[in-house]
């Protein structure tokens, strides 16, 4: 009779997460957070395990940032992330989803070291798994690479940037837009660093994907490759 009990606890609190996520669709978000509170509290109460509850809690935080409670927000995900350490230890794959989640919201409160530093815990995680996802590990990267441009420090991203172009390559295509993306940055990047040259062929990669794909950016890239020889051939370089 307790198993069935327990079944019937589970049924009730997943069935209430269900509402909570279909209402959450209908943007009515203070009813949607009422209704993942609930889920929560009845999971907890019918003796779900916190692990198993990740997903709500970042699910919970999301609405609480909808709603512009942005301090709850940031508490529901480290308590979730702190109790997760303890269980699992610092660098256990199952902190991945806490730990995106709590980069993305120092990214959004701008708090972006601790975003970065967040970030790429994330990645080394990701990376340790026997078959890493590329398209989470593209996503990883590229909040790092946002928060560390954020802070203008862009050019620390080279190695990252480089490595984000092979995945986009590996997972696109050498022809996609974001390929074109990459190519663009590592331009930016180069050209910081003043090897210009480099820089230059960097942008004409990613024209020649922008001309088939990107008709808008076409004038943009080009002007930057036309202005970067007029720069070179006023220094005198060879």
């Amino acid at each position: 009779m307790q198993f069935l009990t327990s079944c019937t606890n589970r049924s009730d609190w997943q069935s209430t997460l269900r509402q909570a996520e279909s209402i959450e669709k209908r943007e009515d978000y203070k009813e949607s957070r009422k209704l993942y509170e609930q889920a929560i509290e009845q999971a907890k109460s019918s003796g779900v395990a916190d692990l198993e509850l990740n997903s709500a809690y970042i699910e919970l935080a999301r609405v609480c940032q909808l709603e512009g409670d942005h301090e709850t927000a940031r508490n529901v995900i480290d308590a979730a992330l702190e109790r997760s350490r303890k269980t699992c230890g610092e660098n256990s794959p199952r902190l991945a989803s806490l730990l995106r989640a709590s980069a993305e919201l120092h990214y959004k409160q701008h708090d972006l070291e601790q975003a970065e530093a967040q970030a790429r815990q994330l990645l080394t995680i990701e990376k340790s798994e026997p078959d890493p996802d590329k398209m989470a590990l593209i996503d990883t990267i590229n909040l790092i690479i946002s928060a560390a441009c954020a802070r203008d420090r862009c050019i620390d991203t080279e190695p990252l940037v480089k490595e984000q172009l092979e995945l986009r390559r590996q997972l696109y295509g050498s022809e996609h837009p974001q390929v074109a993306v990459s190519f663009a940055l590592m331009g930016e990047i180069a050209e910081k660093k003043g090897r210009l040259k480099e820089a230059i062929s960097y942008y004409e990669k990613a024209l020649a994907i922008r001309q088939k794909n990107q008709r808008q950016l076409v004038d943009g890239t080009r002007k930057k490759i036309e202005q970067l020889r007029a720069e070179i051939l006023k220094s005198g370089m060879h």
